[in-house]
C-alpha cells in the first residue's frame, strides 16, 4: 500500500510536472506569440512612421517645386516689367524735348505767306508765346491789346465772336503751327485760332 501510494504519488507528481511544462511552453507561447504581435505592430508603426515620412518629404519636394515656380513666375514679371520702364524712359528720353519761347511781328516773305523772322528765348516784344519741337512750333497770342495796335498780326491769327474792336478778351480756341524754313524763318502754317469776347 505504502508503494501503491508512492506510485500514485510519482504518478501525480509526474502528472503535475507535465503539466508545469505544457503550462510553461503554452505560456511560453502565449508570451512568443504577443512579442511577434508586438513586433508586428512596431513594425507596422515604423511601416506608417516611414510612408508619413516619405509622404511628408514628397510634400516638401512639390511645395519646393512650387515655390520655384511662383519665384520664378514673379521674377519674369518684375523682370519684365523692368524691362518695359527700361524701355518707356528710352524711348522719352530719346523724344526731343520742347523748348518754349516767343514769336514777334509777322512779315509777308512776299509768296503770300507770312513768317517770323526768329524764335526768341525772351518776351521782348513778343507778340506770340510759342512751344518748338524740332522744326516745328505751334504759337499763341499773348495780348489782345497787340492784336488791336500791330498792324499784321492778324496774319497769324483767324477771329471767331465779337468784332475786334469791340472784344476785351479772348480764348484759344486752336494753337497755330509754323515750320522752320531753310533761310532760318518760320513759315506759318495754320492761323492761331481765337475766339473774341
Amino acid at each position: 500500500m505504502i508503494v501503491a501510494t508512492l506510485i500514485i504519488a510519482i504518478v501525480a507528481l509526474l502528472i503535475a510536472i507535465i503539466n508545469s511544462i505544457k503550462l510553461y511552453q503554452f505560456s511560453s507561447t502565449l508570451k512568443s506569440r504577443e512579442k511577434r504581435q508586438k513586433h508586428e505592430s512596431d513594425l507596422n508603426s515604423s511601416n506608417t512612421a516611414i510612408n508619413q515620412y516619405v509622404t511628408v518629404q514628397k510634400l516638401e519636394e512639390k511645395l519646393k517645386e512650387t515655390k520655384e515656380k511662383v519665384l520664378n513666375t514673379i521674377d519674369e514679371r518684375l523682370k519684365k516689367e523692368l524691362e518695359e520702364k527700361h524701355e518707356q524712359k528710352k524711348s522719352e528720353s530719346s523724344k526731343p524735348s520742347t523748348e518754349k519761347g516767343f514769336f514777334g511781328l509777322v512779315k509777308s516773305n512776299g509768296n503770300d505767306q507770312y513768317i517770323f523772322t526768329e524764335f526768341k528765348k525772351d518776351d521782348t516784344n513778343a507778340k506770340f508765346k510759342a512751344e518748338r519741337l524740332g522744326n516745328t512750333a505751334e504759337f499763341e497770342l499773348l495780348s489782345i491789346y497787340s492784336l488791336k495796335s500791330v498792324d499784321g498780326l492778324l496774319n497769324a491769327v483767324e477771329t471767331e465772336g465779337v468784332s475786334l474792336d469791340k472784344a476785351f478778351q479772348f480764348e484759344t480756341k486752336e494753337a497755330g503751327k509754323a515750320i522752320l524754313t531753310s533761310d532760318d524763318n518760320w513759315e506759318i502754317k495754320k492761323k492761331n485760332r481765337i475766339i473774341l469776347k
